[in-house]
């Protein structure tokens, strides 16, 4: 397996409140994760995280949101704040790899490849870059951010061009009252997303308290959120439940093959999908809601 190393990044733009700090990793290794130091920074400073590949964003979330993945999947919650109360600041992971699975060829699946071509096709990753969107200077506490250091873990990279690509997309669902509802019509299943590996909810008010998941005609997932958050509970290296949010993390014990099945290349190498209203969620909601879905897909870069 390749050895991996934590390197700083050194090419990172100007950190201002209501601005737009850029990342850019150099092309050529295949990138695991990213560590930032922050200081004078809350969860909620952080507006927007995207994740570009070439030009195309293939994760999108807020810092919030960023830490509810990371802490389902067993890793530390953010260890930062203000200056007034974390001096020091602290510390955020973005993962790029499939976190936490019994094998590291499917971990390591989701690694970002830069600077490869694939053999077959020539598509390759060659610009990799992280946009953190900070929020505007309205709080009655002035703060100013700064990004201490920012590190990735990377290995060398892979001749087999930029190989399985994982996507975080967000997405909004809407419930008037309580009962039970159809959520559908997500990404449109093909090349980009073959497989959907986990979809986390999280309501601005109320709970969801049931889900239902559909693949056609066939019942794939069911569970109260009682249920599920004892599933998470015993969920493989510390996957855990979180107060208000419901999760369907289908690698929950650590098996990474085990993906909701979108689109497949058959032995003739032509692309079988099912359509993107073929995959739904009934969902029982106890009151209105706005409920954001972080949908993880894999699927190739094209």
């Amino acid at each position: 397996m390749p050895f991996r190393v934590l390197r700083e990044l050194t090419n990172v733009s100007q950190v201002k409140p209501g601005g737009v700090t850029t990342i850019t990793f150099d092309p050529g290794p295949k990138y695991h994760a990213a560590l930032l130091h922050l200081k004078d920074v809350a969860l909620s400073d952080i507006t927007e995280i995207r994740l570009k590949a070439n030009s195309e964003v293939i994760h999108r979330y807020t810092g919030t949101q960023l830490d509810i993945l990371n802490r389902l999947r067993g890793f530390q919650a953010y260890t930062g704040g203000r200056v007034a109360s974390k001096p020091d600041g602290g510390f955020l992971r973005v993962p790029f790899d499939r976190p936490r699975l019994r094998n590291r060829v499917l971990e390591e699946d989701g690694g970002i490849n830069t600077g490869q071509p694939d053999p077959n096709t020539g598509d390759m990753i060659t610009v990799l870059k992280m946009e953190i969107q900070f929020g505007p200077q309205t709080s009655p506490t002035a703060y100013a951010p700064e990004i201490v250091k920012a590190s990735a873990f990377q290995s060398q990279g892979t001749a087999d061009g930029p190989g399985t690509i994982r996507r975080i997309m967000q997405t909004t669902r809407s419930a008037q009252g309580a009962g039970r509802i159809t959520w559908s019509e997500f990404e449109t299943p093909g090349s980009k997303f073959m497989g959907l590996v986990s979809a986390v909810m999280i309501p601005d008010q109320n709970a969801v308290t049931e889900v239902e998941v559909f693949r056609k005609q066939d019942s794939v997932f069911l569970a109260t959120a009682e249920e599920n958050d004892y599933f998470l509970t015993d969920g493989y290296e510390g996957r855990q439940p979180i107060a208000g949010v419901y999760p369907i993390l289908w690698d929950l014990d650590g098996y990474g093959g085990n993906v909701l099945e979108l689109a497949r290349i058959l032995d003739n190498g032509q692309m079988a999908a099912i359509t993107s209203g073929d995959y739904r969620f009934k969902v029982n909601v106890d009151g209105a809601m706005q409920c954001t879905m972080l949908m993880e897909y894999m699927g190739r870069l094209k």
